[in-house]
């Protein structure tokens, strides 16, 4: 298992660049680490790019590390009027695949950034071509009962209370205590880096937005094309995830027609975080093209 000190050396390690683009009035935020094949980086719900900091340091030797930020989250900034949907993300997603002209991408997402990738690559066809593989971490690729910091920003007067009254660092810790498997490798600089966006209210508001958006039963008709995603697939798991079950994960491999499915021993639901290495290492297997 990793020592709190080897990941706090990995996130220092990773030498990057920013870089801003307006999509559909969106201003998105992006650190690009890294030459060679591009891997596009989509974090989870409430996240930011700085979900990736413990993996992006070696992952740059392989490949062009793109990590955005999505609309309202980290420093990108949603315009009044944004449609907070799945399916605005995923285009949102999609137009800068092709806005950044990425060929051969290796598209890598964690938990909901799963599900707006799927819908990426489901929803535009010229996406799906540029998309050679993918690595789905801890996704959400199913209809499934919300975790309780979801459940919550889904009631309307009770979360905007929370959100005003409990401190960002206190919010941020008690997530993470829940999605980890182990509260030892939660660090003090995790819980700044997190609290500093969920400090802003912008940000605050894009979680109620996002999470009172979300319509599961519209999985239903996304689920069904899965078996026709002819695409390289890697998903990776851990085994105490609490916020998506691992057998959602194997449901997920045996519906996808090239998925390899790799599960982690003592791991939640941040694997990259958790257990850094054991991902990039699994990520080795990943190939670069698509069958003939």
């Amino acid at each position: 298992m990793s020592s709190v000190a080897t990941l706090m050396a990995n996130e220092a390690r990773s030498a990057s660049r920013t870089k801003a683009m307006k999509i559909r009035g969106c201003n998105i935020a992006m650190t690009i680490a890294g030459s060679g094949r591009p891997a596009v980086l989509v974090h989870g719900f409430g996240a930011s790019k700085y979900s990736w900091n413990r993996i992006v340091p070696t992952l740059q030797e392989r490949f062009a590390c793109h990590a955005l930020d999505l609309p309202g989250f980290g420093d990108s900034v949603a315009p009044g009027g944004f449609d907070y949907s799945l399916e605005t993300y995923a285009d949102v997603l999609g137009e800068l695949i092709l806005h950044l002209r990425l060929e051969n991408v290796a598209l890598v997402s964690h938990s909901l950034g799963s599900a707006i990738s799927l819908l990426a690559v489901i929803r535009n066809k010229d996406v799906r071509k540029r998309v050679t593989s993918m690595c789905i971490i801890d996704g959400i690729c199913y209809p499934q009962i919300f975790p309780y910091f979801m459940s919550v920003l889904r009631v309307p007067g009770l979360a905007e209370v929370l959100q005003e009254v409990v401190p960002p660092k206190m919010q941020v810790r008690n997530i993470l205590e829940f999605c980890y498997a182990s509260d030892s490798l939660i660090t003090d600089r995790q819980v700044e880096e997190y609290a500093k966006y969920v400090a802003k209210r912008s940000v605050r508001e894009a979680m109620r937005k996002l999470a009172r958006t979300i319509d599961q039963s519209q999985f239903e008709k996304y689920v069904r094309v899965y078996p026709t995603l002819d695409i390289e697939t890697l998903l990776l798991w851990g085994r105490e995830d609490r916020v998506v079950p691992v057998e959602n994960g194997v449901k997920m491999g045996q519906a996808l027609p090239r998925a390899k499915f790799v599960e982690f021993e003592a791991c939640g639901h941040i694997p990259h975080e958790e257990q850094p290495e054991l991902v990039i290492s699994a990520m080795k297997a990943l190939g670069g093209g698509r069958k003939a």
